[in-house]
């Protein structure tokens, strides 16, 4: 019943919403369908109920239909603000910001460059390098960045060899979510934007093909996968058809995340208010200058509501609504789901209204639907969307912004390319 309602409220969201802010309604729903749908099947009818050796009849049933009802709130929301917020058209001029998007791609290279070295030789991500974390964060710029020059300057040789090395650095350090982050909003960008033929066939079973060739990229890396130190290839050789069937719902068991959340804070009623939002300051903080920083202890918390011991190892997280609960119960979870649509649209203006290019809008659509409607959406953790927010949206405005800048000084330079 629930998920018929869902159906309702998404069809009517379609229908009420701008078509600018469409792709984010749906790929909102398609992380709904995967958690919620096809998750819940994988877990219910093939695992029969059964995660980390705790079997959750009566729990999962109703982490599933909360889940399916905040989100409900979501989508509707954005389709409200769509609908009071109407689509400027401005005229509006770019030059290339070549120094800027230089010096962030130099950041971002660096970043790279120090995540492989310390993975290479520690074999791994080490405890003892205070500055790792931070320092490979940078490497994060570079989606913006791909993004950018790819709407900039089509499917040149360059960036195409740009974005095979990013992905083959993704693939090495285990980053399955930096993968969809990129190729996400390209897909969008290939199939929405006319520069790229627009209703050619071919195109759109090339991004179809793409789209599949990401998730079982997805999947593979799942199960085989060693967290900053390569791939398992042993694993893959020897993988069969269950093996393949894990990798693939392995993402969906952020659902029991959320039974944690619901058995440990909402059900005794213990929350922490506006800690995450502290946390999302302090995560900024390097150890090697905070050494006794604390954040995220909620989350421990949270995991070990699942009742198995090896919870918190097995990286269990929660969805978007989980950290809204955790904070405040229901009431917080819905006024904070109503500020997802709200932010979300926000974004879009703010990039709509800093270009009339069509490419890099939809670029810009792509990134904001895309890291709101399934990174945010299955990662919960507001200090982690926060830090990521920073390093792979962020830098994608503020190109945009030093490009129109530079349009208005030297709109009479010849020399430019302008788009």
């Amino acid at each position: 019943m629930i998920l018929i309602l869902f159906c309702i409220v998404f069809s009517v969201s379609i229908l009420l919403s701008r078509k600018i802010d469409r792709f984010f309604i749906i790929v909102f729903s398609a992380s709904v369908a995967y958690f919620c749908i096809l998750g819940y099947w994988y877990w219910t009818a093939i695992r029969n109920f059964e995660f980390l050796g705790v079997y959750w009849f009566d729990m999962l049933p109703r982490a599933r239909e909360i889940l399916v009802i905040y989100s409900m709130v979501v989508i509707f929301s954005a389709a409200c603000f769509s609908r009071l917020s109407p689509t400027k058209h401005i005229e509006s001029h770019h030059l290339f910001p070549t120094t800027t998007f230089n010096a962030i791609v130099s950041l971002g290279v660096a970043g790279a460059l120090y995540v492989l070295y310390g993975s290479i030789s520690y074999g791994g991500l080490n405890p003892d390098d205070t500055l790792a974390l931070l320092i490979g964060q940078f490497a994060d710029v570079l989606t913006p960045c791909l993004i950018f020059s790819i709407a900039w300057r089509g499917w040149t040789k360059s960036n195409a060899i740009a974005v095979v090395l990013f992905v083959s650095f993704a693939v090495f350090v285990g980053f399955r979510t930096r993968i969809v982050l990129v190729c996400g909003p390209l897909l969008y960008l290939f199939w929405a934007d006319s520069n790229f033929g627009r209703g050619t066939a071919r195109r759109k079973l090339l991004v179809i093909a793409s789209g599949i060739f990401i998730l079982l990229l997805f999947s593979v890396m799942t199960f085989s996968r060693e967290k900053f130190n390569a791939v398992n290839f042993d694993q893959i050789s020897n993988a069969n058809f269950t093996d393949m069937l894990d990798g693939f719902f392995g993402e969906s068991n952020i659902i029991f995340g959320l039974i944690g959340v619901l058995t440990e804070f909402v059900d005794v009623g213990f929350f922490i208010w506006l800690q995450p939002i502290l946390d999302s300051f302090i995560e900024f903080i390097p150890r090697y200058f905070y050494p006794e920083k604390s954040t995220g202890d909620y989350l421990v918390i949270a995991v070990r509501g699942l009742l198995a011991s090896n919870a918190v190892e097995s990286g269990t997280a929660y969805p978007f609504v989980g950290e809204f609960l955790i904070m405040g119960g229901h009431p917080f979870a819905l006024v904070l789901s109503i500020f997802i649509g709200f932010i979300v649209v926000h974004f879009r203006k703010v990039i709509e209204n800093s270009t009339s290019n069509e490419s890099l809008l939809n670029a810009g659509i792509g990134i904001i639907s895309v890291f709101f409607g399934y990174y945010y959406y299955s990662r919960g953790y507001i200090p982690q969307m926060f830090k990521l927010f920073i390093f792979s949206v962020l830098p994608y405005y503020i190109l945009l912004k030093q490009s129109r800048i530079s349009s208005v000084k030297n709109y009479n330079i010849r020399d430019y390319t302008y788009v």
